[in-house]
């Protein structure tokens, strides 16, 4: 593939046919989706912008304010509205008449459903959805990380089903993150939630301003005063008084990289903090290592931390 066509996709200057051969090139080989990346990675380097690093501390957490960076723009496809200018592709399963979405590594896609309810996708992940809603349940599936904005339809419960629970809404704005293996966690903007657990009798429900995380078999309720749960949508890793192993699972799940933690002991200080992905994940380490001891082998497809 022309490194030129290359660069005018990364940067959202590509045509619709140029935008379409970079994704099935992409898709075509795993050495071309290592190339794209390796591309993207050099190009997001170049973007940022110099201004000094700030770490500060604040109580008993520790505050992390990180360089501002240019955000690269990209891709838009028939199906699919494009949000911030990242990429996307569609793919229709016959079958079943249903639409899968995949964001790949290290991108965004906004998603217009059949009633014009949005979704966003975070990196690396999928969403299914009937080409129509005719049946009484608008009902769609995810894996990964998606944030929802449903259209008011009272007749029409919107439903979620991710691997370990289904939620229920009817118009609300809300975030949904598989991103955690074995743990799911669902946080609700504006309107109301109703959360049924696969497999079990157990509801639940869930109101604005409220988390609700399910890992384990157990449910917990939580509260939060900031957007750090919405900021993947503006390009940022952001934390809330969280640990450096959840901050290193969003790092690692946003590259597409599997994360190996042999060594957990120095990664269970809570920080809140805020990440430019556009920074590149090396540059992310690096910084996370300045508060953090901890050492790193990164290759193509795993992150391990000792």
């Amino acid at each position: 593939m022309n490194r030129k066509t290359i660069k005018k996709y990364i940067e959202g200057q590509a045509t619709i046919d140029e935008k379409e051969q970079i994704i099935k090139w992409i898709e075509a080989d795993s050495k071309n989706r290592k190339e794209y990346q390796k591309l993207r990675e050099v190009y997001d380097a170049l973007v940022w912008i110099d201004e000094p690093t700030v770490l500060a501390k604040q109580s008993n957490q520790k505050t992390i304010y990180l360089p501002i960076l240019k955000i690269a723009a990209v891709l838009a496809i028939i199906f699919l509205t494009n949000i911030f200018s990242y990429n996307y592709y569609i793919r229709k399963i016959n079958r079943e008449q249903m639409l899968t979405v995949i964001a790949p590594i290290g991108q965004y896609s906004e998603v217009v459903l059949p009633d014009s309810s949005h979704v966003w996708l975070n990196s690396n992940s999928r969403l299914q959805y009937p080409q129509n809603f005719n049946s009484s349940t608008r009902e769609v599936f995810l894996e990964g990380e998606g944030f929802f904005k449903v259209e008011a339809d009272p007749k029409h419960p919107f439903v979620v089903h991710t691997k370990d629970y289904a939620v229920q809404a009817i118009g609300t704005e809300f975030n949904i993150s598989t991103i955690d293996q074995g743990a799911i966690k669902t946080s609700l903007l504006t309107g109301k939630l109703n959360i049924k657990i696969k497999h079990s009798k157990s509801k639940y429900e869930l109101l604005p301003n409220q988390v609700f995380e399910y890992k384990n078999g157990s449910a917990n309720y939580s509260t939060f005063t900031s957007l750090a749960y919405f900021d993947w949508r503006k390009a940022l890793i952001s934390i809330e008084n969280e640990s450096i192993e959840v901050l290193l699972k969003k790092v690692s799940h946003f590259y597409g990289l599997k994360l190996d933690i042999r060594n957990s002991r120095n990664l269970q200080d809570r920080y809140t903090g805020k990440f430019k992905t556009t920074e590149g994940i090396d540059h992310i380490l690096k910084s996370i290592q300045v508060n953090s001891n901890f050492k790193y082998i990164r290759n193509e497809n795993t992150l391990t931390i000792y």
